[in-house]
């Protein structure tokens, strides 16, 4: 099998279990239409976005957490940004807006949030793995001094607890 193919059997083998997970529908196309945006939709509730990565690292991009918030907020759903690490550290995480307190004491495993200064952020699968039963969130991370917008914070969640204890947050409103 190509790589390509495989990719996409993977891409979609994550929508499928997503959606069956929370009773919602995977978009056609996993959301390139104009009409179907996001890979997953639970309608008035959810709109996930998936990634996976076969590394032990992924990239989170500020203008992918920004451009899941947007679609979702337009149809006042919980936007969610779903990463699955599929290499030696497993796991599955929901990133999402945070909307609580940010700690005072920046120090990643006692108030686990990190801030930075960049349009983008390295996360690392044994970090993440590390914090799993500390906290929930397990990581807050603050994008600051981006030019022309406020800071803005999102909550890092192991999957399996956010879908289990965070269904009825309500979604944030659309703020820059």
């Amino acid at each position: 099998m190509n790589i390509i193919k495989k990719r996409k059997k993977l891409s979609n083998k994550q929508e499928q279990k997503t959606a069956k997970e929370l009773g919602g529908k995977v978009m056609p196309a996993s959301g390139a239409l104009d009409f179907s945006k996001s890979d997953v939709r639970v309608p008035g509730k959810f709109r996930i976005e998936c990634k996976y990565t076969e590394a032990d690292t992924y990239t989170l991009k500020l203008t992918e957490l920004i451009k899941i918030r947007n679609e979702a907020t337009r149809k006042l759903e919980q936007p969610i940004f779903q990463v699955e690490f599929k290499g030696k550290n497993k796991g599955r995480y929901a990133i999402v807006p945070y909307t609580g307190p940010i700690p005072e004491v920046y120090n990643f495993f006692e108030a686990p949030c990190l801030t930075t200064y960049n349009m983008s952020l390295k996360l690392y699968s044994g970090d993440l793995l590390k914090c799993i039963g500390k906290s929930s969130p397990l990581m807050i991370v603050v994008f600051d001094r981006i030019p022309h917008a406020k800071k803005m914070e999102f909550a890092i969640y192991e999957w399996n607890d956010y879908i289990a204890k965070r269904q009825d947050v309500s979604p944030t409103p659309l703020d820059g």
